[in-house]
């Protein structure tokens, strides 16, 4: 925030004069329950799910009042919902889950809260040496995780993508947004037997348990994806 270059005067009197949002994150979630023996599809996999987001939390605010304690309020705070309290705060916002697919690839562990897409993945990448936008290579990527772990816990435990239903994939995603300020990145991945209904009740199962945003995807539903399951060894491996 302080050392940003802002390309117009009213973003910086908005982000930094103003605001001061910032965005802590997670990634790992479903790598995390891999190692502890947690089914992703699971109230186990729920509460832990909302235990971190709930300790990320608590101690993002008490970083934020010590700041604000030390270096003043942010800029906007006198017009927030935090004036009421008389805490300081040097933040406005301070937790979000953001899309990490391409940065947890860098890290070796999982994307954002997302379960594991597949054991063995096919990533197609998109370069701009193709006029016709399609795919001009590909990476296999064996999970590592489950490479360590496969012979200590039952099979079932690696649960991926495809194998949680979309209930378990908006119930994870309700867990983390009741302490996250601003929205959740998750993908509710359907099959490619998806009905019309399966999305509409996912829809209306994330706005009563108050997701800020939702996005499904249907598996199929495009000729030529990002990430595609198998290409690889994982799935081969002696259960």
């Amino acid at each position: 925030i302080e050392v940003n270059n802002y390309p117009l005067e009213q973003v910086k009197r908005m982000v930094k004069d103003g605001n001061r949002r910032i965005g802590l994150g997670v990634m790992g979630f479903a790598h995390l329950l891999y190692k502890l023996g947690i089914f992703y599809n699971s109230e186990s996999g729920v509460k832990l799910a909302e235990k971190l987001a709930k300790f990320i939390r608590t101690e993002a605010d008490k970083e934020s009042e010590r700041l604000g304690r030390e270096r003043g309020n942010f800029g906007n705070y006198d017009v927030s919902i935090f004036a009421k309290s008389g805490k300081p705060r040097r933040n406005c916002a301070t937790t979000m889950i953001a899309p990490t697919g391409t940065i947890s690839m860098f890290a070796d562990c999982s994307s954002g809260i997302e379960p594991v897409f597949s054991l063995s993945t096919t990533r197609r990448t998109f370069f701009e040496d193709s006029r016709k936008n399609s795919a001009t290579k590909e990476v296999v990527i064996n999970d590592p995780v489950y490479q360590k772990y496969k012979n200590k816990y039952e099979q079932k435990v690696f649960v991926t993508a495809h194998e949680v239903g979309w209930r378990w994939h908006v119930k994870i995603q309700a867990a983390w947004q009741k302490y996250i300020d601003a929205a959740v990145s998750k993908t509710i991945n359907l099959s490619h037997e998806a009905t019309p209904d399966d999305i509409r009740d996912a829809y209306m199962l994330a706005y009563n348990t108050d997701c800020k945003g939702i996005t499904v995807y249907r598996d199929g539903s495009k000729t030529k994806q990002v990430l595609n399951a198998g290409g690889g060894s994982a799935g081969q491996q002696p259960m």
